[in-house]
C-alpha cells in the first residue's frame, strides 16, 4: 500500500532541518512589539494596584498566648530594677507596674 502526502517530500526534509529557534529573530519580534508588551504590563499593574488598594477588604487575624510563671519569684527592691533602665518616665512607670503585677499575681496564685 502506498501512502500519499499533501506535502512534497522536499518540504518535509527542509522542515526537519529548520527546527532550530533563531534567537535573533525572536528578539527582533519581541522588540517590535515592545510598546504592546509595556502597555499590557502597565495595564495589569494598574488593575492589580486598584484591586489591592481599593477593592480588596483586608482580613487580619491574630492569636496571642500569655504565659504566667507559677514558680516563686525573688523579691527585688525597685532600685535594682530601675538602675538598668533609661531615664524617661514612661519606661520607669512601665517597669514599676510589671513589678507590682508580679507581686500581686504571686500573692493571688498562692491563696
Amino acid at each position: 500500500m502506498k501512502q500519499f502526502s499533501a506535502v512534497p517530500q522536499t518540504q518535509l526534509t527542509q522542515a526537519g532541518q529548520d527546527d532550530e529557534i533563531d534567537l535573533g529573530k525572536l528578539f527582533l519580534t519581541l522588540w517590535r512589539g515592545k510598546f504592546w508588551i509595556l502597555l499590557t504590563g502597565l495595564i495589569a499593574l494598574f488593575i492589580g494596584g486598584y484591586y489591592a488598594y481599593a477593592v480588596a477588604v483586608p482580613v487580619y487575624t491574630a492569636q496571642a498566648t500569655v504565659a504566667l510563671e507559677s514558680r516563686e519569684q525573688q523579691v527585688m527592691d525597685i532600685e535594682n530594677v530601675v538602675t538598668g533602665l533609661g531615664g524617661d518616665q514612661s519606661t520607669i512607670n512601665t517597669e514599676i507596674e510589671v513589678v507590682r503585677s508580679r507581686g500581686s499575681s504571686n500573692s493571688s496564685s498562692s491563696t
